[in-house]
């Protein structure tokens, strides 16, 4: 993956909407199968925050 996020569609038409490019400042949304559709959605976009891309380091705890 080029950019590291995900994005997810939900479409409130009867239209199949899919991400067709991602870069760094955005990302664009087509219609599958027309040239223009008007159709309402909503997305989600999913990160990781920079600086924590690798899990945690388990620690020991003292008392």
């Amino acid at each position: 993956m080029d950019e590291p996020y995900h994005v997810f569609l939900q479409s409130y038409g009867d239209t199949e909407l899919f991400v067709a490019k991602r870069t760094a400042g955005g990302f664009e949304v087509r219609v599958r199968g027309t040239e223009m559709a008007n159709t309402e959605f909503s997305y989600r976009i999913v990160a990781k925050r920079k600086g924590f891309e690798s899990p945690p380091r388990a620690c020991a705890v003292g008392r």
